[in-house]
């Protein structure tokens, strides 16, 4: 009887002990992310990632042996960094490395994308590529915690170098944060309060009824194109009031 209680304690303290042994459940490592940091905004329809790298998936290559893809990290950046604002035209994300090699003790990582845009298809108006590299010898932890490590380290360099790049080679795609359409003024006239153009303008009143029409004090020919202090871009020419109704 002794023997049969001992032997259930057994199998009740074995998933203890080999939680304990490092059987127990895998390391969790926070997804990196950078919604946080200032968006991108293109002056394009759409965003596509392009991926172009093909991993070795041999040694000395180690990026399966991440806590995550190297290219899954890349294309979340794109899709948290670049925002499309535009009309017309489509940006490409293209990912061209994202190795990860260890060479004995070493662990060595290249990073490398190009950003398109394209206002047609098959048209591209401008580029811009960002890389960083790096290495690492001799860290501690697992060869898991030393890659996820590599790659913070490499994505950090990549956010500054590939805004840079951008603001850089792409500014005239890139839109401001407060860019808005220019407000449209609008006024509300009295009756008979003439007519508003040209950006607020008013023409001479309507004259009451039976007085005589004056002529304009100007002639529209002699108008100037801009007036001293205007707004630019914007025409004013006065507009003749309409003769009185006959009664």
């Amino acid at each position: 009887m002794p023997q049969a209680k001992l032997a259930r304690r057994s199998v009740l303290f074995l998933p203890l002990a080999l939680a304990a042994c490092g059987g127990g459940a895998p390391k969790v490592y926070p997804p990196l992310r950078y919604g946080y940091l200032e968006p991108l905004r293109l002056n394009v329809a759409s965003i596509r990632v392009d991926d172009q790298y093909v991993p070795a998936g041999i040694p000395p290559d180690v990026s399966s042996r991440a806590p995550e893809s190297p290219v899954t990290i890349l294309s979340d950046m794109a899709r948290d960094r670049l925002k499309p604002l535009g009309a017309a035209g489509e940006a490409v994300f293209v990912i061209k490395d994202a190795s990860l090699i260890r060479r004995g003790d070493t662990l060595e990582g290249a990073f490398w994308v190009e950003l398109n845009i394209y206002p047609s298809p098959g048209m591209r108006a401008a580029y811009a590529e960002a890389r960083v590299a790096r290495s690492e010898s001799g860290g501690d932890g697992s060869l898991r915690d030393r890659l996820y490590a590599l790659e913070k380290q490499l994505m950090n360099d990549m956010n500054v170098e590939f805004e840079y790049q951008v603001r850089r080679t792409l500014h005239d795609w890139l839109v401001s944060a407060d860019a808005a359409p220019a407000p449209v003024l609008q006024q509300n006239l009295a009756p008979g309060a003439g007519v508003v153009t040209g950006g607020g303008v008013p023409a001479s009143p309507l004259p009451a009824p039976g007085a005589p029409v004056p002529a304009p004090a100007v002639p529209n020919a002699a108008m100037p194109a801009t007036m001293p202090g205007a707004a630019p871009n914007v025409t004013y020419r006065l507009v003749p009031s309409p003769p009185p109704v006959a009664q």
